[in-house]
Order: C-alpha cells, then structure tokens, then sequence
C-alpha cells in the first residue's frame, strides 16, 4: 500500500495589512484620508497670554471673533501660530 503525503496549503493571514511607518512629517491618517488636526502646543499657549497682555488685546474677544472659540486651547497648530503673528503685529504697532 502506497500512502501519498500532502502539504498543507498555507492559510491567508487574517491580521489587517500594516500601515507604513513612513510619514513624510504629516501627522498620521485617522483611517478617512484626512491627516489629523494638530492641537496648539504648550509654548504656544503662553506666548498667546504673554504677547496678548502686552499688546493690550482682550484675548477672549479677539479669540472669540477671529477663531470662533473660547481659549487658546482650542485652537490648531496653525491657528495659533497665525494668531501670534497677529498679536506681534498689534504689539509693534502700539510700540510704535
């Protein structure tokens, strides 16, 4: 008697493709194509209050008005750094 012996076929993986590690700098997906929104950091928080109280700009008003919020915290990265800008601006031109 002849007995044939056969290899097993491998079973598909059933773990979720791996995302590429590489970034390019962005900030990771969140799984619909659009990169997530970065909060405001720290630094940047506390030049708001400091350029803010130096400039003599009442700062919930100013957020209020051009971002539509309450605190600094609730600003992007980039909303935060346009509105340093803005404020630095203001201040020089009462130094001035």
């Amino acid at each position: 008697m002849r007995f044939e012996t056969t290899k097993a076929s491998p079973q598909p993986s059933r773990d979720p493709p791996q995302a590429s590690q590489h970034t390019n700098g962005q900030a990771p997906a969140g799984g619909n194509g659009q990169s997530r929104i970065r909060e405001a950091t720290e630094a940047q928080i506390r030049a708001i209050h400091a350029i803010a109280s130096k400039a003599n700009v009442h700062l919930a008003s100013q957020l209020e008005t051009d971002f539509a919020v309450s605190t600094p915290k609730q600003l992007t990265l980039r909303q935060a750094s346009d509105l340093i800008e803005k404020l630095k601006s203001r201040l020089n031109q009462t130094a001035s």
